[in-house]
């Protein structure tokens, strides 16, 4: 059994988060934007969810750090993906 290995990975940046959809949009042909309120602060932001094959990641992260190096950044393992670009 081949198992199609990749990550979600959630993206939340307190100034820059505009500059990092755009850099990701050039290279991903899709990504999604939820609108997220802090537990703690009660503001109000987006966070950026993309799904990326995992020879992507390591470049994935470098160009958010480039833009924002304290972007906070939560991955996540997922085996299987229905949809969008990696549709089954």
């Amino acid at each position: 059994m081949c198992l199609h290995l990749k990550y979600q990975v959630q993206i939340l940046s307190n100034d820059l988060l505009d500059e990092i959809k755009e850099t990701l949009l050039k290279d991903n042909s899709s990504l999604t934007l939820y609108d997220v309120v802090g537990g703690y602060s009660q503001t109000q932001k987006q966070q950026i969810l993309l799904i990326v094959d995992r020879q992507d990641y390591g470049h994935l992260i470098a160009k958010i750090h480039e833009i924002d190096p304290e972007a906070f950044i939560v991955t996540s393992n997922v085996t299987k993906v229905h949809g969008g670009k990696w549709g089954l």
